[in-house]
């Protein structure tokens, strides 16, 4: 996996879990120091982003499809 810096805006919190680094949308500094600290603490980074590697299996087209399916059979 690889780090990622990511804007606080939809539900991208909840994707990303415990293992993220959000930061407002539309603000360049923010950027600039999120990016920055990336770089200070890159060991730290990665160890994050094979978190969110393992994570991604939450997402995965078929288990997404399983939890739509279960929703909409749920309304009928």
């Amino acid at each position: 996996g690889i780090p990622i810096i990511a804007t606080n805006v939809g539900g991208i919190k909840e994707v990303l879990g415990e293992s993220k680094q959000l930061i407002p949308s539309e603000n360049e500094q923010a950027l600039a120091i999120a990016l920055q600290n990336l770089l200070d603490n890159y060991p730290t980074a990665l160890i994050a982003a094979e978190k969110l590697t393992s994570r991604s299996d939450l997402f995965s087209k078929p288990l997404m499809l399983q939890s739509t399916t279960t929703v909409y059979s749920a309304l009928k």
